[in-house]
């Protein structure tokens, strides 16, 4: 989004709160500046703004971000991933074809995940090595790019 629409963004904020006392060139300044607020589409904006008017005072710089980061479409990874299906969650169950058998048969291999707390036993899911090496490949190329 470019200033002047950040700038209109503001002041239908403002519209939607007019008894909150907020110091807009503040605002502004500060949201003219934020990286997330640049990058967010028109459209987005418009969808945040009717998350927004359901709030009770004026948002934050930090609200309006994680609304925006919630309308974003969830991350595809670029290969799929075995253990968690394309999911990035690995729940530990793994199957595997039994070939001594003369039906297709296929046997789990190991169960899930499973942490205790407070005296109960929890099945959990965790992030699969592929989402962690789908990060790492990124940061190194963010890290290039600032060189």
């Amino acid at each position: 989004m470019n200033p002047e629409r950040i700038d209109k963004f503001i002041d239908r904020l403002c519209g939607l709160f007019p008894k909150d006392n907020v110091a807009r060139n503040t605002v502004k300044n500060a949201w003219h500046s934020d990286g997330v607020m640049l990058d967010a589409s028109y459209e987005d904006c418009i969808k945040a703004l009717q998350i927004l008017e359901k709030d009770k005072w004026f948002p934050s710089l930090n609200r309006v971000k994680e609304v925006l980061r919630g309308l974003a479409p969830a991350k595809q990874f670029s290969r799929y991933c075995n253990k968690c299906e394309g999911s990035g969650w690995d729940t530990g169950i793994r199957m595997k074809r039994d070939y001594s058998k003369p039906k297709e048969t296929w046997n789990m291999v190991r169960g899930t995940y499973e942490i205790e707390e407070f005296g109960h036993t929890y099945s959990v899911a965790r992030q699969c090595s592929c989402v962690r090496e789908e990060i790492e490949a990124d940061a190194e190329t963010v890290e290039m790019s600032f060189l």
